[in-house]
């Protein structure tokens, strides 16, 4: 039930993942693939408050686990809590540097944080690992920066 949560979650079909990963922990409320897959179903959506609860039991039932650290660092950037999220980056990059979680989580940081060179390095290198959605950014804002 973990992987096809994982699969409604690449869909973009975040309630079904949602939905599985809740009936996954129904059967086992210490899965960490089930309380990622659930945590991710929050955050890609941008429902930081709502799925908060959700960030924490993930990350205490899986420390190193790289999507609930970068759903925490997102939290902690839309609470403008800077110092809070840069730890939580640091940790996730320490563990997972080249992974697509670990760039696209850092493109989000620098780019709320106004660092332009950061951003289109990290969506940059997103990019280079399938993510579409760092394509997009990188060609949107930095591609036209080089090539000016």
């Amino acid at each position: 039930m973990a992987s096809r949560a994982a699969d409604r979650l690449d869909d973009g079909d975040y309630d079904q993942a949602r939905d599985l990963a809740l009936r996954c922990l129904a059967v086992d409320r210490t899965r960490s693939q089930c309380q990622s897959a659930l945590a991710n179903s929050y955050a890609r959506r941008g429902q930081y408050d709502e799925g908060h609860a959700h960030f924490v039991d993930c990350l205490k039932s899986d420390p190193g686990n790289e999507h609930c650290m970068s759903a925490m660092t997102l939290y902690h950037l839309a609470h403008g809590e800077r110092a809070e999220a840069r730890r939580m980056l640091d940790t996730l990059e320490a563990g997972n540097r080249d992974s697509l979680t670990a760039h696209l989580t850092a493109g989000d940081f620098a780019r709320a944080t106004g660092d332009r060179d950061g951003e289109c390095t990290h969506y940059k290198a997103a990019c280079t690992l399938g993510s579409d959605g760092a394509c997009k950014r990188w060609r949107g804002f930095c591609q036209r920066r080089e090539d000016e």
